[in-house]
């Protein structure tokens, strides 16, 4: 049986153990660990109001943090002895504390240490990375009906978000026909791939989403001939036009000399520089 306990000032010495203990492996393994730095770190994130004691049969196991923030819940500080490693603990106190959080109807972040095995367990439980830093990577979990930004979709997301478009088109259009389009430029001694054309067409229009040419390459009409060879197919498909948006620093003077005019424009990054919107007739 797992019960949690509350935590007091004088648990900081064995929970500082602990910690040492399940973490000093990882982080001698990025060059990370030094005692001094290990004892500060826990010293500041010590607070015993949010700390939990974790229990299992009524022995000490481990320690886990939940603090409430403004708009999150912060769960961190998650440590069990290595005799309670490997033996669905960790999961099921997961499954206490996100039962508490989804009952209040909180998002749950954290972040966990690069390569750490303990990802694993986390996106399990509906744990999606957000973005990472140096050492660290961070997740976010929305509790039910709620969602979280990420820089990391996985297929099962992309799956459902297309699937699920593709649905609801059909039903307003009564047909679907988005199909992919590309042109692969290869390596002629390696036939490995080294630029092209990525775009798709749908419901009547080409879109271009990404060109490269390497820069060997750039100067030899090839762009023109991709370009070309891009339209007409569309075309064959159906298309009546097409549409694109370049950055102002690539290409929008190569496009304008190939019928493409521009229909917008939106400053962005760096300064001085816009995406621009283009349209050609087909």
């Amino acid at each position: 049986m797992i019960a949690f306990s509350a935590a007091r000032e004088a648990d900081f010495e064995r929970l500082l153990a602990l910690r040492i203990e399940v973490m000093r492996p990882h982080l001698e393994r990025l060059g990370r660990y030094h005692p001094d730095r290990a004892r500060a770190r826990f010293r500041e994130a010590f607070e015993p109001a949010h700390f939990r004691l974790i229990e299992v049969d009524g022995t000490f196991a481990g320690c886990v943090s939940l603090k409430a923030e403004a708009d999150h819940d912060e769960l961190g500080q998650f440590y069990l002895s290595p005799q309670h490693q490997g033996r669905g603990i960790g999961g099921k106190v997961l499954d206490l504390l996100l039962a508490e959080t989804d009952a209040a109807g909180r998002l749950v972040r954290l972040h966990v240490l690069k390569q750490s095995p303990a990802a694993r367990l986390y996106e399990r439980h509906g744990f999606v990375r957000t973005h990472e830093e140096e050492w660290d990577i961070f997740y976010e979990r929305a509790a039910p009906g709620g969602f979280v930004v990420t820089d990391a979709p996985d297929d099962r997301l992309k799956k459902t978000i297309n699937d699920g478009l593709k649905g609801f088109n059909h039903e307003q259009a009564g047909y679907t026909d988005g199909r992919s389009l590309a042109i692969a430029l290869r390596d002629p001694a390696s036939n490995e791939p080294i630029g092209g054309m990525l775009g798709r067409t749908s419901f009547g229009l080409l879109v271009i989403d990404l060109v490269f040419l390497p820069e060997g390459m750039r100067g030899q009409d090839l762009g023109s001939r991709m370009l070309a060879a891009m339209e007409a197919e569309a075309k064959r498909r159906g298309c009546k036009a097409g549409m694109l948006y370049t950055i102002s620093f690539q290409a929008p003077g190569f496009y304008e000399k190939h019928g493409w005019r521009e229909f917008g424009r939106v400053p962005c990054d760096p300064p001085g520089t816009s995406r621009v919107f283009m349209a050609k007739t087909l």
